[in-house]
């Protein structure tokens, strides 16, 4: 989960990610998302991936400033029209 040098979230366990009429899905209920659209394969791995995740975000102890950046456009909200996950969102 992205996080700046001091371990807080970058975006707050409240910030919208994916919302449908009846959910939004924030940071804290990601899992909750990756079974709505029924990712099995992602739920399988998910409490090993998390565990990596959390285990390579460790405070190194010094100073470290690393920024990569190619432009690449990527959508951080979408809003969905319905709860089925099988139309196009729309960016929010």
């Amino acid at each position: 989960m992205p996080r700046v040098a001091d371990g807080a979230n970058v975006w707050g366990e409240n910030f919208t990610f994916v919302s449908t009429p009846t959910t939004n899905y924030t940071l804290s209920s990601l899992r909750d998302l990756v079974d709505a659209v029924n990712a099995t394969v992602l739920a399988g791995v998910w409490e090993a991936t998390m565990a990596r995740i959390s285990a390579s975000a460790t405070d190194p102890g010094v100073k470290v400033l690393c920024i990569y950046a190619n432009d690449t456009h990527t959508d951080l909200a979408i809003q969905m029209s319905d709860d089925k996950f099988d139309g196009k969102g729309t960016r929010v």
